[in-house]
């Protein structure tokens, strides 16, 4: 099982566990169970790795003070949540608070842990009436998660992983309160990218963020830099939260990144009340290279007395409405020179007048708005408001704001709207070129904002593309205008001819589609050529695939093999005339995961995964002398087993083909034995006299009974007896059951033959095989989706001709000729009828108005 499948049942059954307890406070009791395990094997293994020691040895006065000094808290042995699961009671809630409160004593002097656990310990209370209820809880909670492995043989920290994934999920079932704790990992995605592009050449880093939630963007921030080959080690985190139980959330989900304790700084306060961070020692504001907020959207606020506060003195005050500008101007204040922000922000920041006019123009006239990228429409859990991304920086040399026009790209997921990892791709890869795209992106001069009023209002400055076009002449006559035709220009461009070939030209110089459309498109040369040159075109990738997912998986880095690879696709797909290259990385995207997954699940316990020729011959070497190594040793079968059922598919399509055959035509007759069975239940004679044989309920036959029933009719026909039309028709079902067991029998022999040889097969698995395997899973879909991008777009251009056509086939003169005619036969009729005078006169009457 992958982590993701892993982090899915955990919550599952931690959802169907909670019943009717509030999901906020159910969060952050889970979280806070998952973090008191993590923290009781960190101890465990620090103790391990640096002292040599056990947690036999944790009772000791010096070990205790070596942990509290070194890894800033200490757990005694009794309290290990490995501990408290073996105690013959278990964990319950007298325990369980104890212990908490015991941790929070003991790191009270050091501000990462303290109280840490203040919030989850006093929300004990709510998991059931009684404490016998909270204790069963806190039991099968505490089971659910005892088994999760803190790190997997490849180092991931699947603990991290189901931490945040479970804060996601939480997220996605709180409503309005989600907005406290989580962004969208998406958006924190697109986010972190931009910053860490823009701090590429800098060796440390110092993030902060000062409404922090989850500590999820931060996270993210961190990854993002990690892509580049360097550690997060090099990277100093600050962050701020007003809500205790959400401020907590932040710090262990920083402390379960395994990032050093002292690269982090956390603070819980008021973000506007509070200015931090401070650099204690020179008593002044401490500057950073990024800041990245999602600040509460139009929060309502009290500046009073806040005029003299140097972080608003050079812009104004936000309005007590909308803290917006605010969180912003104190995000801003804190930035180095040369740093970075993106903040989240509602819509209206754009062109709300008053207060946030003057500061937006301020900031206009400075010269430090960046960008603005326009997000999709309900994409944040909570609200469906719009958002937008700004970005903005103390020192530009550019002298205009680019405009990104990012709210049509996304996929619904169930109720709410998603990036795409294509959507994020072509943001950062846009904002990154400062690249112009029609209806995407456009780069707009202070001149123009200016005459607009200081107004940012992306539409004002990006027309949309979905623009409406209507054409009256086409309504009136029909015909498909030649601006629709000219819409397509970019396939004309490719395609040459192929319009001249499309369409019958009228006089009015309106346009008709030929009937034979489709069989032209399909034997075009310039087409035929054109999904040829796709197909050759992402098949070259093929070496560079086998070489990254297969040759170099054991020693390059997973974010730095897609980087390569997605570089390379990106490269290719833009030398194509017509594909989007950014659907071709979301292609390559949607595969990494199950790459990734397999990835991870062919890791070994020790920490090495199916070895390399030099590394096979050496554990060889071990196998035939004990005296080398003792450690467990894994082989491409006990690896491959790891993938699951399609191994065993491809080994027995590749190496047994005619067994599998063999078993397929088993399994036909043995479905089709029982489908014989359940058409003589509609048989049943109306007089049938054995109503013990049948089970009404389930309408199957019983065939315990019927074989009973069968051996005393077998003795009556012996005897001579005339047999019943009811024993007959049961020596009839007595038969098909008798054959239905044969040929289930016969398909189960193949099957356990066929699943021995398979098994054997897998076991023995050379390395060759094996990579021919990963080969087959791995590249060849990936490689098969991308040819086929030709195929389809030139299938969604058919679609669009055959569109085009049917909206501009008809025409309002061809309907007022249908309705003439139609009057006419009606009027006809009519007029054929007999009636006496005064219907004849109502008849009539009705005839003119038919008429017109």
């Amino acid at each position: 099982m992958h982590k993701q499948e892993l982090a899915a049942q955990i919550w599952k059954g931690a959802n169907e566990m909670r019943g009717k307890i509030e999901a906020g406070n159910y969060k952050d009791f889970i979280l806070g169970l998952l973090f008191y395990k993590f923290l009781s094997e960190n101890e465990v293994k620090y103790l391990k790795d640096n002292l040599g020691a056990s947690k036999e040895d944790l009772a000791a006065e010096d070990v205790k003070t070596y942990l509290i000094d070194n890894l800033g808290y200490y757990i005694p042995e009794e309290n290990l949540f490995s501990s408290m699961m073996g105690k013959d009671k278990g964990m319950n809630i007298g325990s369980l608070s104890a212990t908490l409160s015991n941790f929070n004593l003991v790191t009270l002097e050091n501000p990462l842990f303290s109280n840490i656990f203040r919030s989850l310990n006093a929300g004990l209370m709510s998991l059931g009436e009684n404490d016998a209820t909270r204790s069963q809880m806190i039991v099968k909670l505490a089971r659910l998660i005892d088994n999760i492995p803190m790190k997997n043989a490849g180092g991931y920290d699947v603990l991290g992983f189901i931490y945040e994934y479970l804060i996601g999920q939480f997220a996605s079932s709180a409503g309005k309160k989600a907005g406290e704790f989580y962004t969208p990992h998406e958006v924190s995605e697109l986010m972190a990218e931009i910053v860490a592009y823009s701090l590429k050449d800098r060796e440390r880093i110092s993030v902060y963020d000062p409404t922090s939630g989850s500590g999820s963007l931060l996270i993210t921030i961190g990854k993002a830099i990690e892509k580049q080959g360097k550690s997060t080690d090099s990277i100093r985190y600050f962050a701020q939260e007003i809500i205790e139980a959400t401020y907590n959330l932040t710090r262990m989900n920083l402390v379960m990144r395994g990032i050093i304790r002292d690269n982090i700084s956390t603070s819980n306060n008021d973000t506007l009340r509070n200015d931090w961070p401070r650099n204690t020692l020179k008593d002044e504001p401490l500057l950073v290279d990024a800041v990245v907020s999602n600040p509460p959207y139009s929060l309502k606020w009290n500046p009073d007395g806040m005029a003299a506060d140097p972080r608003f003195q050079n812009y104004g005050l936000a309005p007590k409405s909308a803290a917006d500008f605010a969180f912003l101007l104190h995000d801003l204040y804190h930035l180095k020179y040369d740093g970075i922000l993106t903040i989240v922000l509602p819509h209206g920041v754009l062109f709300r007048g008053g207060e946030e006019e003057r500061i937006r123009t301020q900031l206009l006239k400075l010269n430090q708005i960046d960008a603005v990228i326009g997000l999709p429409p309900n994409i944040f859990f909570g609200t469906g408001i719009p958002t937008i991304i700004m970005v903005l920086k103390k020192s530009r040399e550019q002298k205009d704001v680019l405009f990104i026009d990012a709210s049509k790209g996304f996929e619904k997921v169930t109720a709410k709207n998603k990036l795409r990892a294509r959507d994020i791709r072509k943001a950062v890869e846009v904002w990154k070129d400062r690249k112009e795209l029609e209806g995407f992106s456009r780069r707009v001069s202070f001149e123009e904002i200016e005459n607009n009023g200081f107004n940012l209002n992306i539409p004002r400055y990006i027309a949309s593309s979905e623009e409406e076009r209507s054409d009256l002449y086409s309504l009136i006559y029909s015909g498909i205008p030649k601006k629709e035709i000219d819409t397509l220009q970019p396939f004309w461009n490719v395609f040459e001819g192929l319009k001249e070939k499309l369409f019958n030209q009228r006089e009015d110089g309106y346009f008709v589609l030929k009937e034979n459309a489709k069989e032209i498109l399909e034997n075009f040369p310039a087409i035929i050529e054109f999904k040829k040159k796709v197909h050759e075109s992402f098949k070259a990738l093929f070496p560079l695939l086998k070489q990254k997912l297969i040759a170099e998986r054991q020693v390059i880095s997973q974010s730095l093999a897609f980087e390569s690879i997605a570089s390379e696709i990106l490269e290719q797909a833009e030398k194509l005339p017509l594909i989007d290259k950014y659907e071709a990385f979301e292609l390559f995207s949607q595969h990494w995961t199950e790459i990734t997954n397999d990835m991870e699940a062919l890791s070994s316990q020790d920490g090495s995964e199916v070895f390399g020729e030099e590394q096979r011959q050496e554990k060889t070497d071990e196998r035939n002398n004990p005296e080398l190594g003792k450690e467990e040793i894994t082989s491409y079968g006990e690896a491959s087993f790891q993938l699951g059922a399609f191994v065993r598919t491809f080994i027995q399509e590749r190496y047994f083909p005619t067994k599998l055959e063999e078993l397929s035509s088993a399994e036909r007759s043995a479905e089709l034995a029982k489908e014989e069975l359940k058409e003589l239940y509609g048989e049943i004679p109306e007089d049938f006299e054995f109503d013990s044989a049948i089970d009404q309920d389930k309408e199957v036959f019983i065939p315990k009974e019927i074989k009973a029933l069968s051996k005393a009719i077998a003795k009556d026909e012996k005897a001579g007896l005339t047999l019943s039309e009811s024993q007959e028709f049961l020596k009839k079902v007595a038969s098909q059951i008798s054959a239905a067991d044969k040929t289930r029998k016969e398909a189960k022999k193949i099957y356990e033959e066929l699943d021995g040889e398979t098994s054997k097969k897998q076991q023995s698995l050379t390395e060759e095989e094996f990579e021919e395997i990963l080969t087959n899973k791995w590249i060849y879909p990936l490689v098969k989706s991308w040819e086929r991008m030709g195929d389809d777009l030139v299938f969604k251009f058919s679609e669009k001709l055959s569109t085009l056509q049917a909206e501009h086939s008809s025409s309002f003169i061809a309907l007022e000729e249908e309705i003439k005619k139609t009057s006419d036969e009606l009027s006809s009729l009519l007029s054929e009828l007999q009636a006496d005078e005064i219907q004849s006169k109502a008849l009539k009457a009705l005839q003119e108005l038919i008429k017109g």
